[in-house]
């Protein structure tokens, strides 16, 4: 990393469905820098999880899955890329459909 740690944020990512078959984990700790947006995350869990680059590295992240945050209401609901990530942030990191 090339930041100081007392300058980083920190995330935790909750995998669910596909996205946690691709990395076999089920929660991932991480750090990153200040000013880091849900893409830098993204780019983040693929470099730790070469699986989930074929997903989330694509030019388009497919309509089928989303990167839920809680709003100010205290609701998760989905966040486009290039929000802005907080200190203590809890990602769920979703298919938004399965199949049967």
């Amino acid at each position: 990393m090339d930041f100081d740690r007392g300058e980083s944020i920190k995330l935790t990512v909750e995998l669910f469905g596909y996205m946690r078959s691709l990395a076999r984990v089920k929660r991932v700790e991480m750090e990153l820098a200040p000013e880091s947006t849900l893409r830098d995350a993204a780019v983040a869990l693929a470099d730790q999880y070469p699986k989930l680059g074929s997903v989330l590295l694509l030019p388009e992240l497919p309509e089928w899955i989303a990167f839920y945050l809680q709003d100010d209401e205290g609701h998760y609901r989905a966040f486009p890329l290039e929000f802005r990530l907080q200190n203590n942030t809890h990602i769920l990191l979703i298919p938004t459909q399965s199949g049967g």
